[in-house]
């Protein structure tokens, strides 16, 4: 395999990523209107998570997105945590404008029971927590994923749409923060790069776009 240095070395520059999206975007205008068909549209094509990984994601964006994250309802216990405070291990990229890209099958981040949760334990007992997570998959709508919190794989696991997983667990109410561990068996490990997306060399398998937690 190329070292880290070899593939950002074939990475493109941002004028020049730009300069071919133009160009081509020209290009596909001036043959439709020779054919008198309308230029497609390549609104929503852009992902930041599918730019050149050197890219610096702009920190006043990711500061607004953590906020739309946190922001709670008084009137419900489902409380949307912030992904910029979240306790990511190494298995996962860099945070970006919309959220955070596994690197591999499994990675790992910790969060605080919310107060409100655990208010509702009594004399100490564990309370039940139901946890939310949506995302995308880079390959595929849906695949198989496996939920581990503090070690223990979740017995029953909902995977919808295009990646929404949400699972039932009990936990203590005692201030220990929750290790969430994602496992994704079936993924396979490639890049934008290696299937003609962009020239983005990283290994990209889930998406994660927000978690939430709730009284289950």
């Amino acid at each position: 395999k190329s070292s880290k240095s070899e593939s950002a070395a074939q990475l493109m520059t941002d004028a020049e990523v730009d300069a071919e999206v133009e160009a081509g975007a020209e290009a596909g205008a001036e043959a439709g209107a020779e054919a008198g068909a309308a230029p497609p549209d390549t609104k929503g094509t852009e992902n930041d998570a599918l730019k050149d990984p050197s890219d610096t994601p702009d920190e006043a964006a990711i500061a607004t997105n953590s906020q739309d994250l946190s922001a709670e309802n008084p009137d419900s216990d489902v409380v949307n945590e912030n992904l910029a405070s979240l306790d990511f291990d190494g298995r996962w990229w860099a945070l970006e404008t919309e959220g955070r890209w596994m690197k591999g099958k499994e990675a790992t981040f910790k969060v605080n029971l919310p107060k409100r949760i655990k208010q509702k334990s009594q004399d100490g007992a564990p309370v039940r927590v139901m946890i939310r997570l949506t995302g995308d998959f880079f390959i595929g709508d849906t695949q198989p994923v496996d939920l581990f919190v503090n070690g223990k794989k979740l017995p029953k696991i909902d995977v919808s749409g295009v990646g929404t997983i949400t699972a039932p667990f009990s936990a203590n109410a005692d201030g220990t923060p929750l290790s969430i561990t994602v496992k994704l068996p079936s993924a396979e490990l490639k890049s934008p790069k290696d299937i003609g997306l962009s020239p983005d060399a990283r290994t990209l398998t889930y998406y994660l776009k927000s978690v939430s937690l709730a009284s289950a």
